[in-house]
């Protein structure tokens, strides 16, 4: 078995696709193993490591006269595929919530743009009002100098 798993992870798809053909409506001792292992191969086009699983559970839970050996490699290839399936679900989760992250971020760098933008117009307008007290004060010192001229 491990000898036929190795040969099915060096298939190319289309490899695949006819090893999955010969060993369509076929049977034996071992012919849900191999099914199962073309069916959880990442490549496969037919890939579906649900219906393996099932596959190898049907295959752990009837009585038969196969080999130990089989039922642990059955045993160790079913436990990686719910290994496989538990590490999927947590990285999508894992997904779910860094896109909620991101999408929280995003809104919150637009409200920080929003609050420069307002802190930049408020800046300029305060600097207008400054020039505009320069220019009241120059006004002033003028008008200051013109009187006291007068008054000499």
């Amino acid at each position: 078995m491990v000898r036929y798993a190795a040969e099915v992870q060096g298939l190319s798809p289309r490899g695949l696709e006819r090893e999955y053909e010969r060993l369509a409506g076929g049977e034996g001792e071992t012919h849900a193993i191999r099914m199962a292992l073309l069916l959880s191969h990442p490549e496969a086009p037919f890939r579906d490591p649900h219906r393996a699983e099932r596959l190898l559970e049907d295959y752990l839970e009837r009585p038969g006269s196969d080999t130990s050996c089989c039922r642990e490699f059955a045993a160790f290839v079913r436990d990686s595929l719910l290994e496989q399936r538990h590490t999927r679900a947590q990285m999508s989760n894992t997904l779910v919530a860094l896109r909620q992250e991101r999408k929280a971020l995003e809104q919150e760098v637009q409200h920080l743009r929003s609050a420069v933008a307002e802190e930049r117009a408020k800046r300029s307008k305060l600097e207008s009002q400054i020039e505009a007290l320069k220019a009241i004060e120059k006004s002033l010192d003028k008008v200051q100098r013109v009187e006291q001229r007068l008054q000499d």
